[in-house]
């Protein structure tokens, strides 16, 4: 297993053999060394890649490699402070899981200056997921069409993209290609064992990741991953807090505050309570004030005065959350010795392969495959214009839910609960929210693909724009017209005789805010049981059925591994976006449901260790990436979306502007502030019965106007409000540390005399 970097399998039974004998001969020509097993009707290739090999392609690919460090030079450096390392290391793991003491010094290896570089021996220069690393970049960039005068099959001899490991999987010819995680939970002491005991145990729930370790076994892209995972627990930890005293405030606000609780409970003839409120249709009941008397105490557990400036934190926090990850990253990032600022400019085997023009690029001179700018925007433009159908589609779904949403908000609520209803609403558009995403994730994998962009950033940025597009509004159109748009276009009497085949959907006589958060609160718990099932379970139960019809026992690792499930890009892709997508509804909603982020919380911090698992028992060992997801961008973005979003929310959704407009305007108190609400009608169907209409209709067309005026000073006082607080913490935290920008300085001093003294 030792000199296995890599596996890949393919069907001995296929009628496209030709193909991979003729990929195997042209890999032996770059100096790999193959193997080949069969178990059955597959066959094992397993790979090795000699020294000189590694070397080649490792400058090729621009991987960094510690330096040697000489006893002249004093360098204790590489230790960013007691709080850094408390961060990055666990100090109760076992010494093999610890980071080395001494400070490690990397620079781009050069197979020319061999001298320069902490060789203890070549074997144990390259890690395990470097030499994987290597080995797939070769596979990848290797082509298995036939050259002029060779006959084929089927295939077509004029295929340009007969090129990498990639497209053999794609057209079916290699059924899987990874590597070998290293030993056993059976094998104390192995890297798999020590991460299982150390790490992925559920028992390890609240204790600090081994993440020095994580990165050495999954490579650089998945270390950052779980730091990440860590670093944004860590900072729910606070929001959480201040979630779970706004819920507490809102259980006793009834008392605290005052609210008008007998204005909707009061059994007494005589009171607004007992009057008729107006049907949203024809044919629609009447109902009273009184019906609604549950569903207000129930609101303003989480619609108070703690609610204004628990929003104001959220929206803070979700500005200063990419700030302080973007200083959290690059801290760690020297720790570990990666460049984040080192441009990847590698060109996709793919683009290479199917671009056939060349031009001379002009800072290095070399020629190189470039698209030409037609070609480029028709492929864009189609691409384009099957996202944008997406959007419209996606769109109707959610005018579907709406309509779905009125039909069942007639008459349901009389048998079984307004908030029940609403639960099982929620629970109507998370499935259609998973079936349209399951659709378009793998449309937009192949507009992507489509597009054929020239570098990985290139690819990883257009799928990650696309996705925030289409998840934007498959996850978060239901949500924003309830907590924006629902009853905010209600007709008069006159007009709904005048439509009177429609029904008009309106919100609860206590308005919206509690139907968003029994909404959020099915998504959130619902989201994180789907994703559990679905990242765990699901894998879980294939491997074992594709365990169950293999009739032998496997006595090789790596036959055994074949059945682990398969890791590809879009694998960190989808971990990461499921993150975005959990972070987009608590800074946006969790106003309407303070718990969100304390449910968020308890969810990741099991999440880490479901992750850990997934990697280490459920998928095959992860080949290193070297793709950095672009979901920061995304962040920043929806930061300022929730600013908006909340301050929108408490302005025209909620009832406290207009509660403090109607105190500053009267006595002081909220007494009649409930009757202010509403202007009674009469109901010229029937029996032509008196009833009341909601909002401020009833209030002069100035009152009218002011209060609209009020609403929006608010918003922006409450936006200006959280930006000038952000400006004024921000304008004293750095993207990277002062201490390490100092220790950065010196390891660059340091760098020269290190070079100089090997060189010299």
């Amino acid at each position: 297993m030792d000199d296995i970097d890599l596996v890949f399998t393919y069907d001995v039974s296929d009628r496209h053999d030709e193909y991979i004998d003729r990929y195997k001969r042209r890999l032996e020509q770059q100096g790999l060394v193959l193997s080949r097993i069969q178990e059955g009707r597959f066959d094992y290739v397993k790979i090795y890649a000699p020294w000189d090999v590694l070397c080649v392609w490792a400058e090729t690919i621009h991987l960094q490699k510690p330096l040697k460090i000489t006893s002249s030079l004093s360098i204790s450096s590489r230790d960013p402070g007691s709080s850094m390392k408390c961060w990055c290391v666990r100090k109760d793991l076992p010494q093999e899981m610890l980071p080395p003491v001494n400070s490690i010094f990397t620079d781009p290896f050069n197979k020319h200056r061999l001298s320069r570089y902490q060789i203890d021996s070549p074997g144990s220069f390259f890690t395990k997921s470097e030499k994987s690393l290597i080995v797939w970049e070769i596979l990848l960039r290797t082509s298995f069409g036939p050259t002029e005068g060779e006959l084929t099959r089927d295939l077509g001899s004029n295929d340009s993209n007969l090129v990498g490991i990639e497209r053999l999987v794609s057209l079916g010819l290699v059924r899987s290609v990874y590597a070998l995680h290293e030993g056993d939970l059976r094998d104390p002491g192995s890297p798999k064992q020590l991460l299982y005991v150390e790490w992925a145990k559920f028992k390890n729930a609240l204790r600090m990741q081994p993440l020095w370790y994580i990165k050495n076994y999954f490579g650089d892209q998945i270390g950052l991953y779980f730091t990440f995972l860590g670093f944004y627990n860590w900072m729910l930890f606070f929001l959480s807090i201040a979630g779970f005293i706004t819920s507490l405030y809102g259980i006793s606000s009834r008392w605290i505050e005052g609210l008008p609780v007998e204005d909707y409970c009061s059994q007494d003839k005589d009171s607004i309570s007992q009057q008729n409120v107006c049907p949203n249709c024809i044919d629609c009941p009447f109902s009273q004030l009184f019906d609604q008397c549950h569903e207000f105490k129930i609101n303003n557990w989480f619609q108070n005065s703690a609610t204004i400036p628990f929003s104001f934190f959220l929206c803070l926090w979700a500005l200063l959350f990419p700030k302080l990850w973007r200083r959290e990253r690059s801290t760690v990032a020297w720790i570990w010795g990666i460049n984040l600022a080192l441009p990847d400019h590698s060109i996709r085997p793919q683009y290479q392969a199917r671009v056939k023009r060349l031009e001379r690029n002009p800072w290095t001179g070399d020629l190189e495959p470039r698209m030409s700018s037609t070609e480029r925007f028709c492929r864009l433009l189609i691409s384009v214009l099957v996202t944008i159908l997406m959007l419209f589609l996606l769109i109707l779904k959610s005018l579907g839910i709406i309509y779905i949403r009125v039909q069942m908000t007639q008459t349901l609520p009389r048998i079984l609960g307004y908030h029940f209803v609403f639960a099982v609403i929620a629970v109507i558009d998370y499935i259609a929210m998973a079936i349209f995403h399951a659709i378009y994730g793998t449309i937009i994998l192949k507009l992507t693909e489509l597009e054929l962009p020239r570098t990985y950033r290139e690819f990883d940025r257009s799928l990650t724009l696309k996705t925030f597009f289409l998840n934007f509004i498959n996850y978060y159109a239901s949500f924003f017209y309830v907590a924006l748009l629902k009853g905010k276009f209600i007709y008069f009497q006159d007009d709904i005789e005048q439509h009177n085949d429609i029904s008009f959907e309106k919100c609860q006589e206590v308005g919206c805010w509690s139907e968003v958060t029994i909404q959020v609160t099915v998504f959130v718990i619902i989201h994180q049981i789907f994703n559990n099932i679905n990242e765990l379970i699901i894998p879980w139960l294939i491997k074992s059925y594709k365990e169950g019809r293999n009739r032998f026992e496997p006595n090789e690792k790596f036959i055994e591994e074949n059945y682990l499930e398969d890791y590809n890009y879009s694998t960190l892709f989808t971990e990461y976006e499921e993150m975005v997508v959990q972070y987009a509804i608590v800074i946006m909603f969790s106003a309407f449901f303070p718990l969100a982020p304390v449910f968020a919380l308890i969810n990741n911090i099991f999440e880490i260790r479901i992750d850990a698992r997934k990697f280490l028992l459920v998928r095959k060992r992860p080949i290193m990436s070297r793709i950095n997801p672009s979901w920061l961008y995304i962040i920043e973005t929806l930061s300022f979306i929730s600013i908006v979003t909340n301050a929108t929310a408490l302005a025209f959704t909620s009832d406290l502007v207009s509660q403090y407009y109607y105190r500053i305007r009267g006595n002081g108190t909220l007494e009649g502030f409930v009757r202010s609400q509403y202007t009674e009608h009469i109901w010229s169907r029937g029996n032509h019965t008196p009833c009341l209409i909601k909002d401020v209709y009833n209030n002069t067309e100035s009152d009218f106007k002011d209060l609209n005026i009020a609403r929006l000073i608010f918003i922006i006082v409450f936006t200006a409000a959280v930006i000038v607080v952000y400006r004024i913490i921000t304008s004293t935290i750095e993207d990277i540390p002062l201490r390490i920008q100092l220790l950065m300085k010196k390891e660059k001093d340091l760098r020269i005399q290190i070079t100089q003294e090997l060189e010299g």
